[in-house]
């Protein structure tokens, strides 16, 4: 683009100004957007991974799992942090109301059989409930699950605040997948922007 930028007069006038606009324009990198599609298990963290050359960005192979969340993995700013996280935590009434869901869902399907996607999502809300309370969820109300003393480690979530890490290398940027910021086919809780 150089060699045409060249050609053009460096005379100012309309035509050249917006001959040069529209060639700076025709420079500035495009971001393309790929999405990774697939249940919990199915190598998507692995498929990222290897794609961008980082064996251990993110968490794959283990309860850890973080790509069961909507996440994004984006190229920063040349001269920027190598790693950052901006996590976007959902508000306490789209929690409460997820938490009525799931506990009305167990309560519907508990007396009878399920089919395969009913099991799943039953499995799943099992699993998510477990991660966050221990086993203190399953004698408790939505309301009772809602208590402050559940999310000491997240204070955050109580206030529906956005949290970014950051980190210069891998090793660095481990902390970005660690406690149960990564939940079970679900976006609840946080969403990694």
């Amino acid at each position: 683009m150089n060699d045409v930028q060249q050609k053009i007069p460096q005379q100012e006038n309309k035509l050249n100004n917006f001959l040069r606009r529209k060639i700076n324009d025709l420079e500035t990198d495009k971001r393309e957007v790929v999405g990774v599609f697939g249940r919990t298990g199915a190598g998507k963290s692995s498929l990222i991974n290897a794609v961008i050359g980082e064996r251990n960005l993110l968490p794959s192979g283990s309860g850890d799992a973080c790509t069961s969340v909507m996440i994004k993995v984006e190229a920063n700013e040349p001269n920027s942090t190598k790693y950052e996280a901006d996590i976007e935590f959902i508000t306490k009434e789209e929690w409460e109301e997820e938490l009525w869901f799931s506990k009305n869902f167990l309560r519907e399907t508990a007396d009878r059989g399920r089919d395969k996607d009913e099991e799943r999502d039953h499995k799943d809300i099992v699993e998510k409930l477990s991660v966050l309370y221990g086993e203190d969820w399953e004698n408790k109300s939505p309301e009772e699950l809602m208590d402050g003393k559940y999310f000491k480690e997240i204070p955050e979530f109580l206030l529906s605040k956005r949290k970014m890490l950051t980190g210069q290398t891998v090793s660095r940027s481990q902390h970005l997948h660690k406690k149960p910021s990564c939940l079970p086919d679900s976006d609840i809780l946080f969403r990694f922007m």
